[in-house]
């Protein structure tokens, strides 16, 4: 184990964190809850189930916010020739289906084993 600290260069600038959108880490967390894949509206009802902690199931201006994210991620990776996306719709351009990427999948691929209950 290393345990020397590394700076950056003087004169190269620190790169700046990447901000998420808090809703598209919720439909992450979501997709990640339903192993990769999940309907849109079961992705909606659990974000709002979360944030009420207790079941709900999702209002209209709460599914707009987090569909209204959905696509605004989907467009900046589209845009972008350096980003990757991390959600993609498994049926196609329309389809109210939502799933992880691969790219996604290997990020975060310890959070979607099971535990093993024995």
């Amino acid at each position: 184990m290393d345990n020397s600290l590394h700076y950056p260069d003087p004169g190269r600038r620190a790169r700046r964190p990447a901000r998420v959108d808090p809703a598209l880490a919720e439909i992450i967390d979501a997709l990640v809850h339903f192993r990769g894949q999940a309907h849109r509206d079961a992705v909606c009802h659990h974000i709002a189930s979360n944030r009420a902690g207790e079941a709900r199931r999702a209002s209209e201006a709460l599914k707009r916010e987090i569909f209204n994210a959905f696509e605004a991620h989907m467009t900046r990776a589209e845009e972008s020739k350096r980003a990757r996306s991390l959600l993609y719709q498994p049926f196609g351009e329309g389809s109210y289906r939502w799933g992880l990427t691969r790219d996604a999948m290997r990020l975060l691929g310890q959070r979607l084993q099971v535990a093993s209950v024995w």
